[in-house]
């Protein structure tokens, strides 16, 4: 494997938002034998705290759901597409009218409307959260109306808000949307994992054959479809598991991402092996 693209939330974060040390010394070991990219929903700037300590090892990631590539050793952006600025401005006034709690994923910062929102990120992600702004207005900020948003993200707690939500987003058709149990995350359409991914693969001439993957989510599914092989965690989607190579026995709390490392490792080996005797 030239490229391993790895998953965050429910892949290498367990459940306490945490990175076992199993898993971060396998990550240590991977980025030592090839390109690991950290491939998130996240922005940049909500990277777990972990992996910005030791952020050298990871010198490509691309986060947002595939809205930004960024470079970390120069900060330059690879690529980058995001929500027009007026299209970002009515869904966020839309679904703020709702009384949701809605995020906003603008130039690599992460900011929230309500003083309550950004406490409840605080309590849930701790030193990952630690660059959240709160505002008043996400639809009022002079940076929207120059750039749009890179991802909006809203929460939902039960089933009737969850299908407003969906019927909201269905008015705006230019704009892709990921749901799940607990909220949504939409950017510009068409935009996804998979995309930034095989443009970074293109830019680095690394071929489909020579990429693996981890993730749990239905928003890893274009990953696994850009790559060659998909490793789906054991707490995965219905749809991710059907679409994997291999699915770890552990799940996110019982080091299922570093089993996975270690499958994709194991097969980088192989791969150095047969070449050599080819």
């Amino acid at each position: 494997m030239q490229l391993i693209a790895v998953d965050m939330d429910g892949t290498c974060l367990n459940s306490r938002n945490r990175i076992s040390r199993r898993t971060m010394n396998l990550l240590r070991e991977a980025s030592r034998k090839t390109l690991v990219v950290i491939t998130t929903g996240r922005c940049y700037s909500c990277l777990p705290a972990q992996i910005r300590e030791m952020i050298d090892l990871f010198p490509i990631v691309i986060t947002s759901n595939g809205a930004r590539i960024i470079e970390t050793r120069t900060g330059n952006t690879l690529f980058s597409q995001c929500i027009p600025p007026q299209l970002s401005q009515q869904l966020l006034s839309e679904l703020n009218g709702q009384r949701r709690w809605v995020t906003l994923h603008l130039n690599r910062q992460y900011y929230v409307q309500s003083r309550l929102t950004y406490l409840a990120g605080k309590l849930k992600y701790g030193q990952d959260f630690h660059e959240g702004k709160a505002v008043r207005d996400l639809a009022g900020l002079p940076m929207l109306q120059q750039d749009g948003a890179e991802e909006i993200q809203v929460y939902y707690f039960n089933e009737a808000q969850k299908k407003r939500c969906e019927a909201a987003i269905r008015k705006y058709p230019d704009c892709s949307a990921w749901f799940s149990s607990h909220y949504v995350e939409i950017t510009a359409k068409g935009v996804c994992k998979g995309l930034a991914l095989s443009l970074l693969c293109q830019r680095l001439a690394i071929p489909r054959s020579q990429v693996g993957c981890i993730g749990d989510s239905d928003n890893d599914l274009s990953m696994f479809e850009a790559s060659g092989f998909g490793c789906a965690m054991n707490n995965a989607s219905s749809k991710l598991l059907e679409k994997a190579d291999y699915i770890t026995r552990q799940d996110l709390d019982h080091d299922g991402a570093a089993e996975a490392l270690e499958v994709l490792l194991h097969r980088n080996g192989s791969n150095e092996n047969s070449q050599k005797t080819d």
